[in-house]
């Protein structure tokens, strides 16, 4: 179980990747796959996470 600033954090997080690829898919509007956008922010936080 996590403990609340865990879970404070990763509530974070996901409003961050969900902000990221808003703004991703509004510099982008032809590109209509915009879960795959959010998937890309998702493994690029994920990377960065793991350096």
């Amino acid at each position: 179980m996590l403990d609340q600033a865990a879970s404070r954090q990763l509530a974070e997080a996901a409003s961050h990747h969900k902000k990221i690829a808003e703004l991703a898919s509004a510099e982008f509007p032809g590109y209509e796959l915009a879960y795959v956008i959010e998937y890309g922010v998702y493994g690029l936080a994920s990377a960065i996470a793991s350096e």
